[in-house]
Formats: C-alpha cells, sequence, structure tokens
C-alpha cells in the first residue's frame, strides 16, 4: 500500500501527526507521499512499523510485495 493511500484512509489522525510518530518533518513526510524522495532505512523501518506492516519498502520502490 502506498504511504498516501494508508494516509488517506486507515490513519486516524493528521499528516502532521504522522510525521511526529515517525520522526521526520511534515515536508519530508510529503516528499515520501509525492514520491520526491525514498525513506532512509531508519524511517523506512518506522513507517512499517507504525503502519503495522501495511506500508514497506516495496510501496516506495513500486516493487511487488
Amino acid at each position: 500500500m502506498k504511504l498516501s493511500q494508508y494516509l488517506d484512509k486507515e490513519h486516524k489522525g493528521t499528516r502532521a501527526e504522522f510525521s511526529s510518530l515517525i520522526g521526520v518533518t511534515p515536508m519530508a513526510l510529503h516528499r515520501y507521499e509525492n514520491g520526491d524522495r525514498i525513506p532512509h532505512k531508519d524511517v523506512m523501518a518506522k513507517i512499517h512499523e507504525v503502519t503495522g506492516g501495511k506500508v514497506g519498502p516495496a510501496d516506495f520502490y513500486d516493487l511487488a510485495a
């Protein structure tokens, strides 16, 4: 699942709250959502953890899961 899909459909809080949960700025989160930037390994692991495994590394690289 793409990060933007997760945030639109499943995350109950704001994007600012999500960015705080994963330890990045709201602007960095925006760049991850738009595909302008790929998260570093530690941030990607945190996204995977916070989303309960629904968003993972393959989702940032358009790879089949």
